[in-house]
């Protein structure tokens, strides 16, 4: 009962005060045995922006991925493209397509969602490629963001120099006089699938496992060649598991007109998305960030700090001196708030670009690898942004108070935007002695001690 009075004393405390510091309990405690509770945002935060490596994206409980390229002004030039195979619709087998068969067109469709990230009044040209031959896609294999697989080098757009488009997520399609969900149809070459799975459905189209022998998927990208200036380009959103995203074979034999073959990608094929990005035109305090000593050079981080999903960018935060806090006698952690506030600088700041909608963190290792902090909520500890504040609060007193009171080792943290692989974001953060808004770690702690 007494633990439990002292708890409440300490949460009114809390509500009634800042940065004081006062002991509780002398009415109910012995002299010998007192309990502080202390507010303090002192703690040295040192925070840089580095490479966010390692995502993986085959692995999108939205069934959301990305095409497109646009240059940000600030951030440089980002890429997505997408890798998949595919599946017979509902997985038929022994495909006949009758005799004397013949293609009439090949179109694969990709299901547009309504977001977008950037322009959408620039055109953009989209390339489609076959996969090589030396290449499997797996649907039960994971693929890492920045994986790239060797591809042929021939465009098999119809027109063999890829598609070139105004994007309209928005606007509703027409399909053969129908109204259909936005999507986006792309014309293919004909004459590959003519020749190998159209007139050999007795070899190449008994199964869905016998056409991914000879049919390995597609590439699809935007070209390497479109240029941008600076707030331009766009990176859309597609559905892979939508029933609209197809590739269909319209063929028609010797006795039968208007035929058609469906190809499925999305559940049950291999598939994910691929980034890059190019930040040699990105602003110069970002790029001297990402050239430095991934070591060292925590003061690049003073000013501003970058962050981007797309396998984009993440944070290195340390707390160095965290452990002063006990040097006294132990301490337990009631709130640990990092608090990294967006930068409002126009310069910064563009409407076009959204803001993250949240942040994940995780713990290096001694040997660098990131991993799940004990705290609640895992490495999802708060994090979301606060639309009002500018702001974002990554809550971890379970972590903070095991690293305060020496229990593990203080190598650092990761910081890196929620649905990283399947939406577009950046922000650019205040740094650790941003004169308006530093980065800061508020800690609410109990102090114990014998006295």
């Amino acid at each position: 009962m007494r633990i439990l009075f002292l708890f409440i004393i300490f949460c009114t405390f809390l509500l009634a005060c800042k940065k004081e510091s006062s002991v509780l309990g002398l009415d109910v405690q012995p002299d010998e045995d007192l309990l502080y509770s202390s507010f303090s945002d002192s703690a040295l935060v040192e925070i840089k922006t580095d490479f966010d490596t390692g995502l993986v994206s085959s692995i999108n409980n939205l069934g959301v991925y990305l095409l497109g390229s646009m240059q940000d002004p600030v951030f440089g030039r980002s890429d997505a493209s997408i890798y998949t195979n595919f599946i017979l619709k509902d997985n038929i087998t022994n495909v006949n397509t009758g005799s004397k068969a013949q293609m009439d067109s090949v179109v694969l469709t990709l299901t547009y969602k309504t977001d977008f990230y950037g322009d959408t009044l620039d055109p953009l040209t989209v390339n489609v490629y076959k996969l090589h031959p030396e290449v499997n896609l797996n649907k039960d294999s994971i693929y890492s963001s920045g994986s790239h697989y060797k591809y042929e080098g021939l465009d098999i757009t119809e027109s063999g120099s890829g598609l070139t488009f105004l994007p309209r997520p928005a606007t509703f399609s027409t399909v053969n006089g129908v109204s259909t969900r936005p999507q986006l149809r792309i014309k293919l070459d004909k004459a590959w699938f003519e020749e190998n799975l159209l007139l050999k459905d007795d070899v190449n189209l008994k199964s869905s496992a016998a056409m991914q022998q000879i049919f390995k998927g597609l590439l699809i990208t935007t070209s390497s060649t479109q240029t941008f200036s600076p707030g331009f380009g766009s990176i859309l959103y597609f559905s892979l598991y939508d029933a609209n995203t197809n590739l269909t074979f319209y063929y028609h034999n010797f006795t039968q007109s208007n035929q058609k073959l469906v190809l499925l990608s999305g559940a049950g094929t291999g598939h994910f998305n691929s980034f890059t990005h190019d930040y040699g035109t990105a602003s110069l305090q970002l790029q001297q960030q990402i050239d430095a000593d991934t070591s060292n050079d925590y003061l690049l981080g003073q000013q501003n700090v970058f962050i981007q999903s797309m396998a984009g960018l993440g944070l290195k935060v340390k707390f160095p001196d965290v452990t002063k806090f006990c040097d006294s006698g132990a301490i337990s952690v009631v709130r640990a708030e990092l608090v990294l506030k967006v930068d409002e600088d126009p310069n910064w700041q563009m409407e076009e670009y959204q803001t993250p909608l949240s942040f994940g963190i995780k713990a290096f290792d001694a040997n660098g690898r990131r991993n799940e902090i004990a705290d609640v909520g895992g490495i999802w500890v708060g994090g979301s942004y606060n639309s009002t504040t500018k702001e974002y609060i990554i809550n971890m007193p379970r972590h903070l108070n095991q690293l305060c009171n020496k229990k593990i080792s203080n190598y650092g943290f990761f910081i890196f935007p929620s649905e990283s692989t399947s939406r577009a974001f950046r922000a650019v953060l205040c740094g650790s002695s941003h004169p308006l808004q530093r980065a800061q770690l508020r800690l609410y702690y109990v102090k114990l001690y014998k006295q």
